[in-house]
Parts: C-alpha cells; sequence; structure tokens
C-alpha cells in the first residue's frame, strides 16, 4: 500500500503537469494554426480583389456596349440594309457576350442575372424592331426602330443591369 502512495505521489503531478503541457501546447498550435488560415485569406482576398474588379468593370463596358444608341453607330454602315444591320446587332452582342462569359466566376449570382437578362432583352428588342420593317429596308429604318422601341422603355434592362453592378460594387468594395 505504501508502494502504491508513493508511485501515486510521483506519477501524479507528472500526469498533471504533462496535461497542462498538453493543453497548453495544443492551444498555442490551434492559435498558430487559426493565424496561418487568417493569413491565407487576407492574401487571397489582395489577390482577387483586383481580378473581381475587373470582372465588374468589363461586365460595365459589356452592358455599355449593348446601349441601342452606341451599338447602333458601331455597327450601322453606309449600304446595310435591315437584314444585315440586324445580324451585325446581333453578332456583336453575342461575340461581346461569349468574349465576357468567364467574368461570371467573380461576379454575384444576381449580377450576372441581371447581365443576361439585359443581353435576352436587347436581342429582343432587336428582333421586334426588325420584324417591323422588311429585310431589305435601309439599315436606317430598323435603327429608328430600334430606338423607338427603346425609349417605349421605362428603363432598360442594360441600363438596370448597369445601376445594379455599380451598387454591387460599392457594397462589395468601397
Amino acid at each position: 500500500m505504501n508502494l502504491i502512495l508513493q508511485l501515486s505521489q510521483i506519477f501524479l503531478p507528472v500526469i498533471a503537469v504533462l496535461a497542462v503541457t498538453y493543453y497548453l501546447v495544443k492551444r498555442f498550435l490551434d492559435h498558430q494554426t487559426e493565424q496561418q488560415e487568417m493569413n491565407m485569406k487576407m492574401k487571397l482576398h489582395e489577390s482577387v480583389t483586383p481580378i473581381r474588379l475587373q470582372a465588374y468593370e468589363r461586365l460595365m463596358l459589356l452592358l455599355e456596349r449593348m446601349q441601342p444608341a452606341g451599338m447602333l453607330m458601331r455597327h450601322n454602315r453606309s449600304g446595310m440594309n435591315a437584314i444585315e444591320l440586324q445580324t451585325a446587332l446581333l453578332q456583336g452582342i453575342r461575340d461581346e457576350f461569349e468574349h465576357n462569359l468567364s467574368q461570371q466566376l467573380y461576379v454575384s449570382i444576381q449580377a450576372w442575372e441581371k447581365v443576361r437578362n439585359a443581353r435576352e432583352e436587347m436581342i429582343s428588342l432587336i428582333n421586334t424592331a426588325a420584324a417591323k420593317v422588311k429585310p431589305d429596308a435601309p439599315s436606317a429604318d430598323l435603327a429608328q426602330n430600334v430606338l423607338a422601341l427603346s425609349l417605349e422603355v421605362e428603363i432598360l434592362p442594360v441600363q438596370q443591369a448597369i445601376d445594379f453592378l455599380k451598387i454591387e460594387v460599392r457594397q462589395n468594395f468601397f
């Protein structure tokens, strides 16, 4: 019995010291791991933020290029007929959109939906305007119809998307 008491007097303090040491080392290592994770997140945030801002800029440029007046100025050439202008406008929208597809990785789902809806609405507007003129009519007739239809809409989906992107950028980055 005396031997058990002596052994317990030796081993209990050793076990207590080991338990406290284990607890303190574990806490220290957990804190270090937490710090490293936080540093990695900060570095990731620092490297991704410029890419995300660039994505918003590119989508803003895409939307600005889909504005009816600017689009007509860029694509309407002298001697074009209505069907040629319609084709050029639609191809321009599709090309710009496809060129910027990867930007959806860096913006919110809602922002990307606004951009997609703006694209679809502009295609619809162009096709609606084209249906009101003969295919061989001068391109100016189609241009006039596109502008007239765009003026009938209170706020174009393109402008709604632009406004949404501006708000989202201000909320997320400034």
